[in-house]
Order: structure tokens, then C-alpha cells, then sequence
């Protein structure tokens, strides 16, 4: 299987987001995006300014438009769109939806993440701005997201160490997963 993970928006998350999926999945990743990515996650990571399609791969595409991801995402079995939580956000994610459906690429493979979902920008927010017409996840702020390439682990890696991690971790680790087995299918 194929995952993109791509928004025009620098800055949402997605390279954290990439590099913990394809670590609990046990994929590679590729990104078009100068990151830390070989450093992490060393002999199963590249960065190519021109990715080719490789089955077992997260694809982490940087904020920006590429005319060289366009097949990627057409044959992606899911492309998942981090967004933060806010505005510019909002607008964003849209300019990125126009985008797939310029594609031409079905509504149901593509996964939208709130990441950073809090107080000024909710999820009722997001469900009303998407007429729920894209399935969505929900992933509160937690310093977890900090700790992923410094410690070189997954979300569940570090969610898990312990009772206390899972404990504090919870809000975190349930959409996370949540996201994970809708793509493990």
C-alpha cells in the first residue's frame, strides 16, 4: 500500500505525522522536502526531489505545489491532509482539496487530520467547514509531537513506553490509532 501526506501548508505536521506512520506501519518514507527524516529514521528514509512510486511507502510532500507528485497522489491508497487548527489552516486545506479534485481523485481516499485541535479552532468547526464529506481525525497538541525525532520513535513507540505514558499520552494515542487501523484497513 501507498500513503501520501500532503498539504500546501508548511508547518501542520505532516513530516512528524509521515515519520510515525510509516515507523508503526513498518514502511519506508520518501519526501520531495529538505527534513531530518534520514537522520531518524536511518536505511528506510530518502529525500528525492523527484519520488517515484514505491509500494510500502509513506510519502511526506512538502507545502508547496509539484507537478512531480500529481501520480503519487493518483495512485496513493489514501492521502492523508494534516492541518492545524486555525484559519489559515482552514484555507489551506481547501486550496488542497481543490487541488485532489482537479485530480480527479476520490472523495473517499482521502483522510483529513486536525492536528493541534483546541480552543480556538474546534472540531464542530472543521465537521461544519467540511459538510462531512471527508472522513476526519481529530489529534489534540501534546508535546509527544516534540519528543518523535529526538527519541527517533513512533507516537505508539513513545505512547506506550509505560502505564504512565499511555496515561498521558491517552488523548493522543486514540485518534492516532484510530487513523492508523483505518489504514492498516
Amino acid at each position: 500500500m501507498v500513503f501520501s501526506i500532503w498539504n500546501k501548508k508548511g508547518g501542520v505536521g505532516k513530516t512528524a505525522l509521515s515519520y510515525s506512520l510509516a515507523k508503526d506501519l513498518d514502511y519506508s518514507m520518501m519526501s520531495n522536502d529538505d527534513s531530518m527524516i534520514e537522520i531518524a529514521y536511518p536505511d528506510r528514509a530518502v529525500i528525492d526531489k523527484n519520488p517515484i512510486l514505491v509500494d510500502n511507502f509513506v510519502y511526506d510532500f512538502g507545502g508547496f505545489s509539484d507537478l512531480s507528485i500529481e501520480p503519487i497522489l493518483k495512485d496513493s491508497d489514501y492521502i492523508i491532509i494534516p492541518t492545524i487548527a486555525d484559519y489559515n489552516g482552514a484555507k489551506k486545506l481547501f486550496d488542497t482539496l481543490e487541488d485532489l479534485e482537479t485530480m480527479k481523485i476520490p472523495k473517499e481516499r482521502i483522510l483529513v487530520v486536525s492536528m493541534r485541535t483546541g480552543d480556538t479552532f474546534k472540531k464542530d468547526d472543521i465537521d461544519s467547514l467540511l459538510d462531512n464529506q471527508y472522513q476526519t481525525f481529530y489529534i489534540p497538541d501534546s508535546k509527544i509531537f516534540q519528543k518523535l525525532f529526538t527519541e527517533k520513535k513512533s507516537i505508539n513507540e513513545i505512547g506506550n513506553t509505560n502505564g504512565l505514558s499511555k496515561y498521558t499520552y491517552r488523548k493522543v494515542l486514540a485518534p492516532y490509532n484510530e487513523l492508523l487501523n483505518k489504514l492498516k484497513g
